[in-house]
């Protein structure tokens, strides 16, 4: 196996981990040629949330009180990123807790890692492309959506967690080559959009046709993709039912029952634009309504409803 390259540091007697006032943990590995077997670790270190790229930092590992591995990190070839490569030792092919902890040198402060290696002689853990991720606090994993609306625009969120697709329903005229979403995701989580961060209330985009938003956890190992579709239901006006979804009876003087795929969430509307009312289920209740034409939105198409 190659062994990575923290070797360079001064041979010395691996003290017991702690924080030196002043200078940086003296963590140093003794004769690593003593060793019988190695595993190899690949990883960025994650201090209160945020990526490090500070060469000064350093990752060490642990058999107990035993150094027996350190690293610092190092700006990744042909990448902005900075890598630890940390060879970890042991006379044990298997079956070592190996205790991980990272130094802060912007902090000069050392941070126990709450995840245990098990040593697996040979072993090799991440790499540039899928490194591993040495974090404290650990990083959270939550990737969805808290809230979701258009700025400045009366409309309706219709969302479908399962396909992961939300669709917003208007009555108003509106331009769809530049709006802009407000938005809460999860604590920690970033919202992307062709790979551009979004800030909720700033970044517009093109509604014209469907929008894919990524969800990426604090942890960048989690994320969720959604599509997300804006449909003006005042341009679908006078348009025949769609042959999908089938209302009856239509004309109605009471209840109507309905049928279309996959039995999608439907809004009803009038032709005022107010929501009347949603749901799932096969019928819709229309007694206390006057008569007139409505509107049934089912995610961007639209049924024309008429109460005698």
């Amino acid at each position: 196996m190659r062994l990575f390259k923290p070797f360079t540091l001064s041979v010395a007697l691996c003290l017991v981990a702690g924080t030196v006032v002043g200078q940086a943990p003296e963590w140093n590995v003794l004769n690593y040629r003593s060793y019988e077997y190695s595993m190899n670790i690949t990883g960025l270190v994650y201090l209160t949330g945020t990526e490090s790229t500070d060469e000064n930092d350093r990752i060490g590992a642990f058999a107990g009180e035993e150094c027996v591995g350190v690293a610092s990190l190092e700006k990744g070839e042909n990448s902005e990123k900075f890598f630890g490569f940390l060879t970890i030792f042991s006379n044990k092919a298997s079956g070592q807790s190996i205790s991980l902890k990272v130094y802060d040198a912007s902090e000069d402060s050392v941070h126990m890692l709450d995840t245990l290696i098990d040593f697996q002689a040979e072993a090799i853990i991440g790499n540039p492309a899928a490194p591993y991720l040495f974090a404290s606090p650990r990083l959270k994993e939550e990737a969805d959506w808290v809230s979701f609306s258009i700025m400045n625009l009366q409309s309706t969120v219709a969302i479908e967690p399962t396909k992961k697709i939300i669709t917003i329903a208007t009555f108003s005229p509106v331009s769809l080559d530049s709006l802009v979403v407000d938005f809460e995701v999860s604590e920690g989580a970033k919202v992307l959009v062709n790979g551009l961060e979004q800030i909720s209330g700033v970044t517009p985009n093109n509604f014209s046709d469907s929008v894919l938003y990524e969800i990426q956890a604090q942890n960048p190992n989690y994320s969720q993709s959604w599509t997300v579709k804006v449909d003006i239901a005042s341009q679908v006006l006078g348009v025949p039912a769609n042959q999908n979804i089938r209302v009856f009876p239509n004309p109605t003087s009471g209840t109507v029952t309905l049928r279309r795929p996959n039995k999608e969430a439907w809004v009803l509307f009038n032709l005022q634009g107010i929501q009347l009312a949603t749901g799932t289920d096969d019928y819709i209740a229309m007694d206390a309504y006057p008569g007139g034409l409505y509107l049934l939105l089912i995610r961007n198409e639209t049924v024309r409803i008429i109460k005698e």
